[in-house]
């Protein structure tokens, strides 16, 4: 999911980067070709959405380097129909820590139910992932949640590792910088 706090008011451009960047990643470091991109929004369908979505969409659309497989909302997020949920900051980080509640609420549950948590649930633990990397900057920064221990920063550091190898700054510089010539070249011939 792209982006989950750092960009908490996005134009629609800003979400089509964040389409391309999120997409660029999963491809490159997560190894999943083609991947699906996907614009988290209230409903399925082209015209659900507030403004920035409705817009974000159209540009998402029209993108032909992206994999754009139209919106998805909230109950569908783990239905494996993307790869890559675009979203500003504040719906991002909405969605995951509720997320992160909801699973502790029912881990909890299950616990006190069962006497112990099935071995799914280690799927959901955030120390095994240790943080995601802030793309479109001029280097490799992890974020990592604010209560990570030892092998939380440990997979972390495995992270930024994995985007070095990969060489995700360049990627990112090449893919943006092609963007914006697209981008420009489309201006240039409609005006």
């Amino acid at each position: 999911m792209i982006d989950v706090g750092a960009n908490v008011d996005c134009r629609p451009r800003q979400l089509l980067q964040f389409g391309l960047l999120g997409s660029l990643y999963a491809s490159s470091v997560l190894n999943k070709p083609q991947p699906r991109v996907a614009l988290i929004s209230n409903g399925q369908e082209e015209g659900k959405g507030n403004q920035l979505t409705l817009e974000a969409y159209a540009l998402l659309k029209n993108h032909s380097s992206l994999n754009f497989v139209g919106n998805i909302e909230g109950r569908e997020l783990f239905a494996d129909q993307a790869d890559v949920l675009v979203c500003d900051g504040f719906v991002g980080n909405i969605v995951l820590k509720t997320i992160e509640g909801m699973a502790m609420f029912v881990a909890q549950g299950i616990s006190r139910e069962l006497g112990k948590l099935p071995n799914f649930f280690a799927e959901l633990d955030y120390t095994q992932y240790g943080g995601a990397p802030l793309l479109g900057i001029e280097g490799i920064s992890i974020v990592c949640h604010g209560s990570s221990r030892r092998e939380a920063v440990y997979h972390g550091i495995c992270a930024a590792a994995d985007c070095v190898e990969k060489g995700i700054i360049e990627l990112q510089k090449e893919s943006l910088i092609m963007l914006e010539k697209a981008i420009s070249n489309q201006n240039n011939q409609e005006g």
